[in-house]
């Protein structure tokens, strides 16, 4: 008679090799996967790379401007309303496309049908309703207080490029970096599970012959309280028979496969789009980040802002008569790749390539006025 422990439950294994090896598979079987939502949850590492994606959308300088006339209305009080909460909303709206691969704004109006004010919902809330000739004919919204459905002018929204559809929401990238996320999770599970049981082994407990189901389960009390480090545990215990403990599992040195876990940081860091440097602590020198935030930008951040700036003007700011834009070249890291461009062709050619003022339209400041920079010319000369 073989008793299977693991430290968190125990088996009886009539036959030792068949039946351990169907005691894993159940084991293995009953285990639901964790969704992309659950396992961002519950996974350090990609929920930092969510973060940063999302972090960087909502951090993209933009600009709103009336059509009629181009002029920047992002401040005008009359847009209020529709432009609170924008820099939270961005941050939502590239989370949920990571891990649901659409997002949702609902655009909710007063009573007069006024001041329209646009709300992240959810995208789990959201089933779209499709027609076999029309296409998208609307949406459904389900709450706590039950469902109602929606006409697709009720909500913006944005999807992930789809592939294996002609309309929809296409794979979002969390789950295309699930099945790594899943494996740092069940090591950390592993980790968790073996101090908790007092860092002891899995173990078979092989007694000899056929005890009786009262020396079994003395044994195994006995067993648990050893493992768990109740008081008594280390009193004796007393059966007809022959015990055996035979260790079948691995300790703490199973997790030092420092390989293993950087492939799987790796295919996260793929599977978002975003270079390692950004996501841990490594080294990198100076040039190498520079170079890989420009990298992270050029094609991941600024193609997904394309992406969701299409949407917001076709769906929301379009109808209204204005014009929304994401601003990616007045960040810092496109500045430094330009001056560093402009000082590299200036030792090629040999003389400054930027006048003042594009030096300071670089930096964010106004122009000098021709009297003002005649007068520094002048006390430069001096």
């Amino acid at each position: 008679m073989i008793t299977m422990f693991d430290g968190a439950r125990s088996t009886v294994l009539p036959h030792a090799t068949k039946s351990l090896w169907a005691y894993h598979a159940q084991a293995i079987e009953g285990e639901e996967r964790a969704t992309a939502l659950e396992t961002y949850q519950l996974v350090p590492y990609l929920y930092r790379a969510i973060d940063v994606r999302a972090k960087a959308i909502a951090g993209l300088p933009w600009s709103l401007r009336r059509l009629v006339d181009d002029a920047e209305v992002r401040d005008d009080p009359a847009y209020c309303t529709l432009l609170a909460g924008m820099r939270l909303r961005l941050y939502q709206t590239e989370a949920a496309l990571c891990l649901y691969g659409a997002a949702y704004w609902l655009k909710e109006v007063n009573r007069l049908g006024r001041n329209l004010t646009p709300r992240w919902v959810l995208p789990a809330s959201i089933t779209p309703r499709y027609d076999q000739q029309i296409g998208l004919v609307g949406f459904e919204r389900s709450t706590g207080m039950g469902s109602y459905p929606l006409d697709p002018e009720d909500l913006v929204y944005i999807w992930q490029p789809a592939l294996g559809a002609e309309i929809g929401p296409g794979v979002p990238p969390a789950q295309v970096a699930l099945a790594a996320a899943g494996v740092l999770h069940q090591l950390d599970l592993f980790m968790e599970g073996f101090f908790r049981r007092g860092a002891i082994r899995a173990t078979l407990l092989a007694v000899e012959g056929n005890p009786s189901r009262a020396d079994l389960d003395r044994l195994e009390l006995w067993w648990r309280r050893l493992v768990s480090g109740v008081r008594r545990a280390w009193e004796s215990v007393a059966i007809r028979s022959s015990v055996k403990p035979v260790v079948v599992g691995d300790g703490l040195e199973a997790l030092a496969n420092e390989r293993l876990t950087t492939q799987l940081r790796q295919d996260i860091a793929a599977a978002l789009g975003i270079p390692e440097t950004l996501l841990s602590a490594s080294a990198a020198n100076y040039a190498t980040s520079l170079s890989d935030r420009l990298n992270f930008y050029e094609t991941t951040i600024v193609p997904q802002a394309q992406l969701i700036s299409e949407a917001l003007n076709e769906q929301l700011f379009g109808p209204l008569g204005l014009h929304f834009a994401f601003l990616p070249e007045q960040l810092e890291v496109y500045q430094e790749a330009e001056v560093r461009k402009a000082r590299q062709i200036a030792a090629l050619v040999g003389r400054p390539i930027l006048t003042v003022n594009e030096g300071r339209a670089l930096l964010g400041y106004a122009p000098l006025d021709a009297a003002v920079f005649a007068a520094l010319e002048v006390d430069d000369a001096a």
